[in-house]
């Protein structure tokens, strides 16, 4: 009788972007944790893309056994950065994601993005780190956030109701939830084959 064992299921690990927490996860955890699958959603500092990228690599490099990252938005960056030299990611999956190649820096990209409007709704902002030099953050531009953050504003309403609260053609709107949709739909659809 040959014995073999089946491999070790991966740990997925869900890493939200900014403007958001880990909680943003809440419905893609249940549906993994009603599947058997182990995940994790950490928070994310957002305090640079450096930074962050180091943050996530202990927390990967402190999980037992094979993971698959997941990064939304700005979080793609993130995971792309702290896979790299991470021996049990066996696995990257990007959710609307930027995913810069090699050199690529992550600001000029998401300026040059067709599906991002973020980067015109940021405003500088300085916090004290650490080391008592002062750093850049950025928040997004009250005036722009319903706009640049187009799915939470119109969950419930109608085409031509967020069309009317976000003074946008409903066109724009329907382009953009079904874009978004999609992507969303496509990456929940890969983390359950997993």
């Amino acid at each position: 009788m040959n014995s073999t064992t089946a491999p070790e299921q991966p740990t997925v690990v869900l890493v939200h972007g900014a403007f958001a927490d880990a909680s943003s996860w809440t419905g893609v955890i249940e549906r993994l944790h009603s599947r058997g699958i182990k995940v994790t959603a950490p928070a994310n500092p957002l305090r640079g893309l450096t930074s962050d990228s180091a943050y996530l690599k202990a927390i990967l490099d402190q999980t037992p056994g094979p993971v698959i990252a997941v990064g939304h938005s700005y979080a793609g960056a993130v995971i792309s950065g702290a896979a790299h030299g991470a021996t049990n990611v066996v696995g990257l999956v990007f959710v609307a994601a930027f995913a810069p190649d090699e050199g690529e820096v992550l600001g000029e990209v998401a300026a040059t993005s067709n599906d991002s409007i973020l980067m015109a709704a940021l405003l500088p902002q300085r916090y004290p780190s650490a080391n008592g030099e002062s750093a850049t953050e950025f928040v997004a531009d009250p005036a722009k956030f319903r706009d640049t953050f187009l799915l939470c504003e119109v969950q419930g309403l109608s085409y031509e109701d967020a069309s009317a609260v976000l003074k946008i053609p409903v066109k724009t709107v329907s382009t953009r939830l079904f874009r978004a949709r999609m992507r969303f739909k496509e990456a929940v659809a890969d983390l359950i084959k997993v």
